[in-house]
């Protein structure tokens, strides 16, 4: 049996970034004004600042004038365009999320550099594709895959990245992937996701961790919702020969035409998650589905109602249980295969002792 332990370690989320040196402007943290502030080759100082040394007003800007492990706070929100994040680097809108990262299809804005000199294009509102040591964190903002996007967050390679109060929108999009997608290629990425709002896509997904070739990857998903999306939440390491590891704790899941929560491990790969005090409702597919013989799933005190399947195991995959979670008033509360079975053969009972 894969014991929780194996993992324990890949779940800790790098929360801090050390600051660089800006030679760029005078100051370490770039502020953005989107009602008064001034673009410049200096702008970006604090609000009451004068002259070309004023925030800036618009997000390309700011990120021009920073560096690699930088900071950007937006005092006063507006809707920007796509960025593409190559380095450590931290933006934080007002609370109100105001500040709106929508992927218009235009050329994407850099850390020190020019919009398009990073990227020519991309294919969400905030595409990472930074070191494998670099930390990335973005919070209080509204990002949108807007009218044609396949994502509105898409990670291709960090070390992690941090969300803390984000609202995740599908847009107008009709992509096929997740509003968050997470696919690196190599080394071992981090996502910490915090009260985050994901959702409201007619053919988007909510989050999608699908890493490829020797790809690590660990996810920790607490508090916030996921809702209004095909799915909820996948985890696929069918294309990986490393691990996956997600913990998820008090989080809502709600209205989803297929499963809630798919865990897939059916090849070399290992997917492990561990789901808390957490709530899946209303949807068409299984609240829970594990599927391969490298897949686990772990409940605790969670509730799943009111869905197509409580949980459905396939291929050999494990769900272990604490006695404590309530899964009742589902079309089938438990399945073997997609065959209604009963609950005691499907979850594996384990004491907390």
């Amino acid at each position: 049996m894969r014991k929780l332990a194996l993992f324990t370690g890949s779940l800790a989320i790098a929360l801090a970034a050390g600051a660089g040196s800006s030679s760029a402007v005078p100051f370490n943290v770039v502020f953005v004004d989107g009602y008064q502030g001034f673009d410049s080759a200096t702008c970006g100082a604090a609000p009451q600042s004068p002259g070309t040394t004023a925030p800036c007003a618009t997000l390309n800007q700011a990120l021009q004038n920073s560096v690699v492990g930088g900071s950007i706070v937006v005092v006063r929100g507006d809707a920007f365009g796509p960025i593409y994040l190559t380095g450590s680097i931290a933006i934080q809108g007002p609370e109100d999320r105001s500040l709106q990262i929508i992927n218009s299809g235009a050329a994407p804005g850099c850390i020190g550099a020019a919009p398009g000199t990073c990227a020519a294009s991309t294919n969400a509102a905030i595409e990472v594709n930074a070191g494998s040591t670099d930390q990335i964190k973005l919070k209080n903002m509204l990002v949108s895959a807007g009218p044609s996007g396949s994502a509105a967050i898409l990670i291709d390679a960090a070390g992690g990245v941090t969300m803390s109060a984000v609202t995740g929108r599908g847009g107008t999009s009709t992509g096929t992937g997740g509003i968050v997608t997470v696919a690196p290629s190599t080394g071992s990425l981090q996502l910490y996701i915090h009260n985050c709002d994901i959702a409201f896509s007619k053919t988007m997904g909510a989050v999608l961790l699908q890493p490829t070739g020797s790809a690590n990857a660990s996810i920790e998903f607490s508090g916030g919702e996921l809702h209004s999306a095909v799915y909820g939440l996948q985890i696929n390491a069918a294309s990986t020969t490393g691990s996956l590891a997600g913990a998820f704790d008090s989080t809502q899941f709600f209205s989803f035409n297929n499963s809630a929560v798919s865990v897939l491990a059916n090849s070399a790969g290992l997917a492990h998650i561990v789901f808390s005090r957490s709530t899946i409702v209303n949807t068409g597919g299984a609240a829970l589905k594990v599927n391969g013989a490298n897949a686990l799933a772990e409940i605790y005190e969670d509730v799943f109602t009111g869905d197509g399947t409580g949980v459905n195991v396939v291929g050999g995959a494990q769900v272990i249980g604490f006695g404590n979670s309530a899964i009742f008033g589902n079309g089938s509360n438990c399945a073997l295969g997609g065959v209604p079975t009963a609950c005691s053969s499907v979850i594996t009972s384990q004491s907390m002792n």
